[in-house]
């Protein structure tokens, strides 16, 4: 067999376009590149990289404790920060091309920094079941290539640690330097496959990637970079050297995370809304209108039952979800008042729980005070990673 070798293929009227092929054997068509390994579609393991779902709400303000707070999927996470707290929001400000970014405002800034400290704007984790194509514990483990869009006003060198979930947990860490303040940059990471350690193949949290904004020695001290292995807590943030909570009004934000398998970046893979919330169902979901946040006062969309029995104190509501990843943590909540743990019964909230709680539905319970009384019901179904 014959083989062409070139670096390039134009038309004759032009030095424009056309397919590029570097030293690896990496393409380009017309500027654009190519997947360096696997799947020409889906290839983002990122759900809602694009931060364009956000069903909890659009924005929280003082923030001061780990969890999910507005945008679906991404979630903040800091540790012993005593006095630091953020507005936590999804914003229209965002690249071209995109329609939303995650932003992150100190608004009480930590003024020190204790060995301790961690101060992560954005953790997002994966499923096991999802990362077998990896092939992780094998020769033929695959690298995978972070990529997104960053703005901050506060330049320097960013951690990104990626981290496996296992009997013995595994780590991974980089960096990226924001080199103009308020300016939006993009920028890729790439990592080799992990040889030594599997993926258990579960709905567990199995990788996740966590994006360092601020960080004392007790995790800077020791090298995690280059290669995997045993995760280390003095080297989870290895390389970091920003601490933007101590810095007040300080803002950090992020759009168009891809993680991709393969040693080079493609384009940003972008999904229909659509697609993109229902991937997000899998994990939160509410009665709510879409753009109505959990425990807001309203009518639209709760779930009501008239009670007929004369003989029994209790009620049961049906809810009908779609499938989560797990049993999830359903919260109940009074149209009425907006108050959590209760239902409205009648025009009086009373204490209601969510029982027999399954991957598909579950049911409502409580104790009414009579006959045909009108019961009403929102609810949300967490069964986030």
């Amino acid at each position: 067999m014959s083989t062409i070798k070139v670096n390039a293929v134009r038309n004759t009227a032009s030095n424009d376009g056309g397919i590029d092929i570097d030293a690896s054997g990496h393409v380009q068509i017309d500027g654009v590149q190519l997947p360096t390994a696997g799947a020409l579609s889906h290839r983002n393991l990122i759900v809602n990289g694009g931060m364009t779902v956000s069903q909890r709400s659009t924005s929280k303000t003082g923030v001061d404790a780990p969890g999910y707070k507005t945008v679906d999927r991404m979630r903040y996470s800091e540790n012993s920060l005593s006095t630091a707290e953020i507005t936590h929001e999804q914003s229209t400000d965002a690249p071209d091309g995109f329609s939303h970014s995650l932003k992150i405002t100190v608004t009480t800034a930590e003024g020190s920094v204790e060995a301790a400290d961690g101060f992560r704007p954005l953790q997002t984790r994966l499923e096991g079941q999802d990362l077998q194509h990896l092939q992780y514990g094998t020769s033929g483990a695959k690298s995978l290539t972070l990529s997104f869009y960053v703005k901050s006003s506060v330049t320097g060198t960013y951690a990104v640690a990626f981290t496996r979930d296992e009997t013995t947990d595994r780590l991974i860490t980089a960096t990226y330097t924001i080199s103009s303040a308020n300016t939006w940059e993009y920028k890729t990471i790439t990592i080799p496959g992990d040889t030594s350690a599997s993926i258990t193949n579960d709905n567990a949290n199995r990788l996740e990637v966590l994006f360092h904004a601020g960080a004392g020695s007790n995790s800077t001290s020791t090298d995690t970079s280059g290669s995997w292995g045993n995760y280390a807590s003095t080297g989870s943030a290895y390389g970091n050297a920003v601490n933007l909570q101590n810095t007040l009004n300080a803002t950090w934000q992020i759009t168009g995370v891809q993680l991709e398998v393969g040693e080079k970046a493609t384009p940003f893979e972008h999904k229909s809304f659509r697609e993109e919330l229902n991937d997000c169902l899998r994990y939160f979901q509410k009665s709510y209108n879409y753009g109505t946040d959990p425990g807001t006062v309203t009518d639209v969309g709760m779930i009501a039952l008239r009670k007929s029995s004369t003989t029994s104190s209790i009620y049961d509501i049906n809810l009908m979800y779609t499938h989560k990843r797990a049993t999830p943590t359903v919260v109940i909540y009074s149209p009425g008042s907006g108050a959590s743990g209760k239902a409205e019964v009648d025009t009086a909230d009373e204490t209601a729980q969510g029982s027999d709680i399954g991957e598909n539905n579950a049911r409502v319970t409580g104790t009414s005070q009579g006959d045909g009384l009108y019961i009403r019901v929102h609810y949300t179904a967490d069964a986030e990673l």
